[in-house]
């Protein structure tokens, strides 16, 4: 993108020259598009606003799509053909075949009505007023408007432009007719109107006023189009065809230059690989393809191969296709099933599936078809279940694809390996428990109830539509103590040594992480061996102490984030503290003396390792950790130890490979072991084996779960109807290519509203994620093998019964009994494909299936005895208790409704188990072997034991612990501890002085030493908050404050503090001064300059859209920089350079202090000092030097000086004294090194050293001279 723009400015001046778009558009070729640097320019302003990042995400997506193809190039012209064909003549292109099959569709629905209509507006019964006068007169005009109606539907249903593709004779007459089309007369529905004139109002406003809208645009209230089969879509014969074709003509030329762009991509990427050596995926698909192209490797392979297996075939691609179409010769066995094809984003083409089928299917066809109808994995009522929803739901339609009929169904027989138990298996549970977007609490409740009812945690698996919900329902479940396992990557390893070093890592980057420190803690690394008792004391010490010393500020800042590493600060710095009577209860002097000591140790041994992170590379700490401390010595001498030394040596080597990166950090090895946890961490670990799977609740994606089964599926609500993608530039192997919204050069759009290309093709968009969205649905309701739970949110599905029942009324299926909706039918007429895709999500499509099908009374009386009844566990956070209602239906299905006397809740925090009278109850393994889990009841059993085992990370850990699991579960297995003592002195850390120093520093990590040095000046034995007054005790999370009684004071932003400050620097980075001082030094006046000119920061990408909100809130501290006196003296020194006529950008001047260099922003240097000048305790040779790298924010120069300015965000509180006092301490490092380099680089000896605070809108001088 960078070098067209170069382009474009040589050609500038030939802009203004350019050809009218008329001209440019009736030049055009179907050859393949040639770059115009002119065309670019208006590509990059009109379509992407000047957002760089925005076009390349489109150009991405688009040559992903590409390479999924055979003959990509020609399939780029192609599309491209097709949209020129459009801009020729577009009613006869694909544009019009859309429209002209959706309004055949509309107008078979008024003809399928037709006789109905015309008896009711012949009865006197369906009148539409009182008026016996008036009410003959609006009979007549309705009968007018049918009349017309009448003409307009033969013509479109007996028209036949299909075969001559020539829509706009039957277009024009339509026209006319609809311009004599009546109008409608008011329909207003009365509390006693008879069932006749309701029938007729509701056959009026859909389809009756469809057709009117698609006429004349009129009947667009939302009382009409609710009842429409597509009521977003343009009224087709109000379409100026012509403005749709010039404004496509507008477009092409940019559409090609987009076109260009990607293809050149394409060969710049595949040029760059090529002298890389290397191939990606799409690579060996194209080269397989170029290979079995040639004639004597397509002769080679097609003698070798007597027959071609494709299983999961209708997952194919188009270029897989072609693969296969070059190599078979009538010998190809393909396997699929076409309601399984749920890989659309991976360009998966289901319609090669069905095309294939329909050739074999063709009685003229010589090859075999066969259909496999039995399912041996699930219950024969299971099936039977799946087939009656999906013969509702599944049409074959453009929404769904697939016509779930005989070919589809499961043929169900009873099998002996499937006992009866009188109980339906299929089960929809609806919530009215918590709010709508809190699908876990149910989910979790159903769980329970199922681990109660004695089935193993190992046939339960969970399934969500989300990756985010995965990890709710993780954390839920692992909040009340039952074991589960996902497919995330974090947790994948399946070896201790493996998730000991990740978390030693983490642990190091950050201790504030209870899971990794919780597993360090719990290890046999030197300072750590914490038993699980000594764990629960750590936490009932905090809790029960800092009661007690509820006064103290330290204590209260130690414990304001409950986080472990906090609790361990607490010991460590309060521990000398503890009193007897605060622990008297539960522990003895002895057992906290000792606990305290090795608390001591624990926190000397991860500080040391921290400490010389700063100073030594990241593989000779963790060398030192786990290799020179013993650690793998005792690895060895373990079972398997050999192989189990392998692997920590693998994870040595990655640490090695890492420490080559230019910059390597403990928080980037963090990061490196999170992203690439598979390929780095599981040598040796197995796949998923569900032969062998642990006993733990499996919690997966719907997608995670294809190919796998489970006795028991628990299903969360999933989205059925997405909202399109958002790239800018839309692709459609039917209507060609096009655009969204087109803007002008003032940054204003030019055509407000989408192009009708554009729609049809978002449409197409919208109904292929609907119908891969509904075969999801399917695969995953068929991984159940005995039991399905259905989990939905009441309000959805009581919305769409309604739907249901109002639908049946309207079709005079149900008519109203007292309150009762009785149906009188003799069957309810099938759902239709239009009011399919009109549901959003799983919920609504069960109830419309189930509801339609008959399952379920629709008066929705409850005919199990007994009514409701409580349930026997509960969720802590949810009102005891939980009421249960069940309706039975007349076939396979149930429905069980929550719901609490106390209405709907919003959760917060971790939940677990209470019975039903409220008393905590806790799950434990009855065997050794752990094979199945019960419910106990807390004041029945002394617990004594250690934590279960599934909180801290053992061998036989279940992976996933998080804060509030430790912070609850803890809790409740303390009961043995009962007596007290006095604490044990406070020991001084260790002063650490190692020699080494690194032959490079970042300016970052001298700022980060400053922060590291306060630690080592904690007092111990006072406790006073002066000790740590000023102290990062939280490292690498920013948490230090000017003040600890004023911790809580601090107000959360919404974007990280580093997300806040580095888009503040960019607004002060690009912020141009000297426009804002020529105008008015107003305040209000600055402001607005400012917001003008972050606007165009967002516009021209330099600052990320989502920003601009939280920057907006400091545009005052903005103006304030801007207004200030460093403002001035810069934009001063800016005005002398220019005047002077001197280049502000050569530094290479043999006499630099007779030179003014004006204004600097984000200059990045290098430079060279002394070892000793950083190190002055280290042992180092005099003359050793280090490089220091960094970038300063912004300097100028004066004629006797350099001025340098350091922008900071910090949150700080205080007096202007404090504050300068802290940011002294904080950045001085920082500072001196910015004005060494300036020094070195100009000459000037003179250097004013300031930084800017931002939140304060203050300057504060830091050391300079």
């Amino acid at each position: 993108l960078k070098k067209h723009f170069d382009r474009v400015a040589e050609l500038e001046t030939q802009v203004e020259n350019e050809t009218t778009e008329g001209s440019t558009v009736q030049k055009e070729t179907a050859t393949a598009p040639s770059f115009r640097p002119e065309v670019f320019a208006d590509f990059i302003y009109y379509f992407y606003n000047g957002n760089i990042e925005t076009c390349t995400k489109d150009l991405i997506a688009f040559y992903s799509r590409l390479r999924s193809l055979p003959n990509y190039h020609s399939w780029a012209m192609d599309q491209l053909q097709k949209t020129r064909s459009m801009a020729a003549d577009m009613l006869n292109s694909g544009i019009g075949d859309f429209f002209f099959t959706r309004i055949k569709v509309i107008a078979a629905r008024y003809s399928e009505r037709r006789k109905e209509i015309g008896d009711l507006i012949a009865n006197p019964a369906a009148g539409l007023i009182k008026d016996k006068k008036k009410v003959v007169e609006r009979m007549a005009q309705v009968g007018d408007v049918v009349h017309v109606l009448d003409q307009v539907v033969a013509l479109i249903l007996h028209d036949d432009s299909n075969r001559s593709h020539d829509y706009q004779p039957v277009w024009c007459q339509i026209r006319r007719l609809a311009n004599s089309l009546p109008a409608l007369p008011p329909l207003r529905v009365n509390k006693n109107d008879t069932d006749e004139k309701r029938r007729l109002i509701y056959l009026l406003r859909s389809c009756v006023g469809e057709l009117i809208y698609q006429l004349t645009g009129q009947c667009s209230s939302k009382g009409f189009t609710d009842h429409y089969i597509y009521p977003k879509m343009p009224s087709l014969f109000l379409i100026d065809f012509k403005r749709e074709e010039e404004r496509v003509g507008d477009m092409l030329p940019l559409l090609n230059c987009f076109v260009a762009l990607v293809l050149e991509v394409d060969e710049r990427f595949a040029r760059r690989r090529f002298n890389a050596g290397l191939l990606d995926f799409s690579d060996m698909e194209q080269l397989a393809l170029c290979l079995v192209e040639k004639p004597e490797v397509k002769e080679y392979y097609q003698t070798l191969f007597q027959e071609i297996y494709v299983d999961e075939f209708q997952d194919t691609s188009g270029i897989q296709m072609a693969i296969l179409n070059v190599l078979q010769q009538d010998n190809l066995f393909a396997v699929g099933d076409i309601k399984q094809s749920i890989y659309r984003f991976r360009y998966a083409k289901p319609e090669l599936f069905m095309n294939l089928a329909a050739t074999y299917q063709d009685a003229k066809s010589p090859h075999q078809y066969f259909e496999l109808h039995q399912n041996f994995r699930s219950h024969p009522d299971i099936l039977r279940g799946v087939n009656q929803v999906f013969s509702q739901l599944m049409h074959g339609g453009e929404g769904t694809e697939i016509r779930y009929g005989k070919e589809h169904a499961f043929e169900v027989s009873e099998s002996a390996d499937h006992e009866s138990t009188g109980q339906p298996r299929l089960t929809v549970v609806l919530d009215e428990l918590a709010e709508t977007d809190q699908m876990e609490v149910i989910v979790t409740q159903k769980v329970l109830e199922l681990l109660a009812a004695g089935h193993p945690p190992r046939d339960i698996c969970v399934l969500m539509d989300r990756n985010d919900g995965v990890q709710s329902v993780k954390k839920a479940l692992t909040g009340c103590g039952i074991p589960c396992q996902t497919k995330d990557s974090r947790f994948a390893t399946n070896y201790y040594e493996q998730r000991l070093f990740i978390a030693a890592v983490d642990v190091l980057d950050n201790p504030l992480q209870d899971y990794p420190l919780l597993t360090v803690m719990t290890s046999d690394l030197p300072g750590c061996g914490f038993s699980e008792n000594e764990l629960a004391l750590i936490k009932m010490l905090v809790e029960d102490c800092d009661l007690e010393m509820g006064t103290n500020d330290l204590a209260r800042a130690l414990t304001s984030y409950r986080y472990f590493w906090s609790d361990v600060l607490y010991i460590q710095f309060q521990g000398h503290l503890f009193e007897q009577k605060t622990y008297q209860r539960f522990a003895s002097e002895e057992e906290v003396a000792q606990l305290v000591q090795h608390i001591h140790t624990f926190y000397e041994t991860i500080s040391h390792m921290r400490r010389r992170l700063d100073r030594e590379t990241c593989c000779d700490v963790l060398t030192d950790l786990f290799v020179n401390s013993g650690f793998a010595d005792g690895l060895l001498a373990q079972t398997e130890g050999v192989q189990r030394l392998a692997r920590l040596k693998d994870m040595m080597s990655v640490v090695r490979e890492y420490e080559q990166s230019l910059e390597p950090t403990v928080r980037g090895l963090a990061n490196l072991f999170k992203l690439f946890a598979k390929q780095i961490a599981l040598s040796g670990s197995d796949e998923f084996d569900v032969e062998n799977r642990p006993n733990a609740v499996f919690v997966m994606t719907d997608h995670g779960s294809k190919g796998l089964e489970f006795p028991i599926i628990v299903m969360g609500d999933m989205k059925i109807n997405s909202n399109p993608s958002r790239d800018r530039i839309k692709v459609s192997e039917t209507y060609g290519v096009s655009a969204n919204k087109y803007y002008n050069q003032a940054f204003g759009i030019k055509y407000e509203e989408d192009l009708l290309q554009t729609y049809v093709i978002k449409e197409e968009e919208r109904l292929a994620d609907f119908a891969e969205r509904l075969r999801l649905f399917y695969v995953g309701m068929t991984r159940a093998e005995d039991e399905l739970y259905l989990c939905f949110n009441a309000k959805n599905w009581d919305e769409q019964k309604e739907t249901v029942v109002e639908r049946l009324r309207e079709l005079n299926c149900v008519k109203v009994t007292g309150t009762i909706d009785e149906f009188v039918g003799t069957s309810i007429p099938r759902l239709h494909e239009w009011e399919v895709v009109s549901l959003k999500n799983a919920s609504q499509l069960a109830a419309a299936a189930l509801y339609s099908a008959g399952e379920f009374d629709l008066a929705g009386i409850y005919s199990e005895a007994g009514g409701s009844q409580h349930t026997d566990v509960a969720l802590v956070d949810l009102p005891v208790p939980i009421e249960r209602q069940v309706t039975t239906g007349k076939n396979y299905w149930r429905i069980e409704r929550y719901w609490s006397e106390a209405g709907p809740v919003f959760v917060e925090g971790p939940l677990s188990l209470r019975d039903r009278d409220g008393v905590s109850v806790w799950l434990e393994s009855e065997t050794a072997e752990g094979n199945d889990i019960s419910l106990n009841n807390e004041s029945k059993k002394e617990k004594t034991d250690l934590i279960p085992s599934h909180i801290l990370d053992t061998e036989q850990t279940v992976k996933g612990a998080d804060a509030a699991t430790v912070d609850g579960l803890i809790r409740e297995c303390l009961a043995k501890f009962n007596s007290l003592p006095s604490p044990p002195e406070a020991t001084d850390p260790d002063t650490d002085t190692h020699s080494q120093v690194p032959l490079k520093l970042t300016v970052s990590e001298l700022k980060r030493q400053s922060q590291i040095a306060a630690e080592d000046m904690l007092e111990i034995g006072g406790g006073s908050v002066a000790a740590v007054e000023g102290s990062n005790l939280y490292r690498n999370v920013n948490l230090t404050l000017d003040s600890i009684a004023d911790l809580r004071q601090k107000n959360p932003e919404k974007l990280s503090g580093t997300a806040l400050g580095t888009a503040l620097h960019t607004c002060l980075e690009f912020l141009d001064l000297e426009i804002l001082y020529a105008t008015e030094t107003d305040p209000l006046t600055v402001e607005k300059g400012i917001k003008r000119q972050i606007q165009m920061m967002v516009q021209g990408g330099q600052l990320k859209e989502e920003n601009w909100q939280e920057v907006e809130r400091f545009v005052p501290c903005l103006a304030a920089f801007a207004t200030s006196d460093l403002a001035r003296r810069a934009v001063r020194s800016a005005q002398r350079v220019q005047q002077n006529g001197q280049s502000a950008n050569d530094l290479e001047l043999s006499e630099p202090t007779q030179t003014f260099f004006g204004v600097f922003r984000e200059i990045p240097f290098t430079l060279t000092i002394p070892a000793v000048d950083l190190y002055p305790d280290a042992k180092v040779e005099a003359d050793e030097r280090m490089l220091i790298q960094g970038i300063i924010d912004f300097w100028f120069d004066e004629e006797d000086r350099a001025v340098l300015v350091d922008f900071k965000s910090d949150f700080l509180l205080g007096s202007d004294d404090e504050v300068a006092a802290e940011l002294e301490r904080r950045y001085r490092l920082q500072l001196d090194a910015y004005g060494e380099a300036i020094r070195r680089a100009t000459g000037h000896q003179k250097v004013e050293q300031w930084i800017w605070s931002v939140r304060r809108s203050k300057a504060y001088a830091i050391g300079g001279s």
